[in-house]
């Protein structure tokens, strides 16, 4: 339960654990409550050395090492890395790229609230990963925009980036800081800098 995730956090700490993927929901994306419940978890985690995956997030893949922390039945292990804002996307896209192409999943990450590694870390990491040949993102909103461009545009020039942009509609953005906390922007000023930065927007998964 969310309620006891920062003193969960903060006895991994202590027992030298140093990474937590915190699948509980009820933190920032559910309202004031949350929010300072986040604050606590943000505070635990770098009181004790514990970085953290989430809170909120649908989990880790990693198919290179055998690690399946979403569940994810019959995917395909192959190179291309998602990072997504939605577990629904998530299963989704594995699905689809196993179903509907030669190629398989190499690591997947649900960002989910991003309290503490965001998507720009995510996508430094798969940018030096040997065995991702290319990144698919699917964002509803950013924390740090200017962040994850910069990042982009240093990956794109050594492997191909692909973000599938969610939450462009009034509806769509609704849904997207419910679920995930998030806020999407402008959409044709990310659009513009998304080209400038070399990424490439699909806007149809198939």
């Amino acid at each position: 339960p969310a309620a006891s995730v920062p003193d969960t956090v903060a006895e991994c700490g202590r027992k030298g654990i140093r990474g937590a993927v915190v699948l509980a929901v009820g933190f920032r994306e559910s309202g004031d409550e949350g929010a300072e419940l986040e604050r606590r978890l943000h505070e635990a985690a770098v009181e004790h050395g514990v970085r953290i995956v989430g809170p909120n997030t649908s989990g880790i893949l990693n198919l290179p090492l055998g690690l399946n922390l979403i569940g994810a039945r019959g995917v395909r292990p192959g190179t291309l890395s998602l990072l997504v804002q939605s577990g629904n996307m998530a299963l989704s896209l594995m699905n689809e790229v196993t179903a509907r192409s030669d190629e398989g999943i190499a690591v997947a990450v649900g960002v989910g609230n991003q309290m503490d590694l965001g998507l720009s870390e995510y996508l430094d990491f798969l940018g030096q990963h040997e065995g991702t040949r290319a990144v698919i993102a699917y964002v509803e909103g950013f924390r740090d925009g200017r962040t994850f461009l910069q990042v982009a545009a240093r990956v794109a020039r050594v492997k191909p980036v692909l973000l599938i942009k969610g939450a462009r509609s009034r509806a769509g953005q609704a849904a997207a800081r419910s679920h995930t906390g998030s806020v999407a922007g402008e959409h044709d000023r990310l659009r513009a800098g998304l080209k400038q930065a070399g990424v490439v927007e699909v806007t149809r998964t198939d």
